[in-house]
């Protein structure tokens, strides 16, 4: 059986080369690269790497979202995937995206797939799935 995960970051403008995530043990955390170093792909050498932008955004919704996402660095990582993503205490890493745009712009990224039982609840590849448009994959 073959399993395959996802995981979700955003770039942070107020940085350079900066990307927020969200992971255990973590919390809410910032990733530096450089131009010739990418730590995406140097953390994950064995999977793809895609990064995606919502179509309908504009670049000044992009940039706050970003914006937002930098603010939320140093809160715990949220471990009850059942919750609600609306929570803004602690995050997991899909939420963390989504959350950016939803409470910067008013942009839903959620499909509402894992919305169940009242609560709303966000996997990565529901932004991936979104209105959004491929800019970069490594494979």
């Amino acid at each position: 059986m073959e399993w395959s995960s996802w995981h979700a970051a955003i770039v942070a403008p107020q940085w350079l080369y900066a990307v927020v995530e969200a992971g255990p043990g973590n919390g809410v955390f910032v990733t530096y690269s450089s131009a010739t170093t990418n730590n995406f792909e140097r953390r994950y050498p064995n999977n793809q790497v895609w990064q995606v932008a919502p179509r309908t955004t504009s670049v000044s919704q992009d940039l706050e979202a970003g914006r937002w996402v930098g603010r939320q660095v140093g809160k715990p990582y949220n471990n009850d995937f059942a919750g609600d993503i609306r929570r803004t205490d602690k995050f997991y890493c899909s939420q963390l995206v989504w959350a950016a745009y939803y409470y910067s712009c008013g942009f839903d990224l959620d499909l509402t797939r894992y919305n169940t039982f009242g609560t709303w609840r966000i996997h990565p590849k529901e932004i991936y799935d979104a209105d959004t448009a491929l800019i970069y994959r490594k494979k």
